[in-house]
């Protein structure tokens, strides 16, 4: 669940900073150009306009992939927690074995062939 949330609030970044992007650079041009929208730009002046578009961008996009490393962290923590609490998992007792049918007969059955063995062992020690 947390990782649905995670993602959805991911993409939820990735739109913000889409239309961030969007109006720093509108505010920008709009800045850069009082009016004078049939004018020809210099060399100079169309670098510099590029140059601080590709500023923007930058600046949009790292902060959109730090928070995607960051996410991505988050989820493969949480996948990893769940697995280990998986792993973890306390296991069920074995069911008791005393109780089962035929185990009081087997039991009897050891002890007496024991009591038969020591009883022909100490009578091969008399003789």
């Amino acid at each position: 669940m947390e990782e649905v949330q995670k993602r959805t609030n991911m993409l939820l970044l990735k739109e913000a900073l889409h239309l961030e992007q969007e109006h720093k650079l509108q505010q920008y041009f709009s800045e850069e150009e009082p009016a004078q929208q049939g004018r020809v730009l210099k060399r100079e002046e169309l670098e510099n306009l590029i140059k601080e578009a590709i500023h923007i961008q930058i600046e949009c996009l790292q902060e959109l992939l730090q928070y995607e490393i960051q996410v991505t962290y988050d989820i493969l923590d949480l996948k990893l927690r769940k697995k280990t609490l998986k792993l973890n998992a306390p296991v069920p007792f074995p069911l008791s074995i005393t109780g089962q049918p035929g185990q009081d007969e087997s039991l009897k059955f050891n002890k007496a062939n024991k009591g038969k063995k020591e009883k022909g062992k100490r009578a091969k020690g008399k003789k």
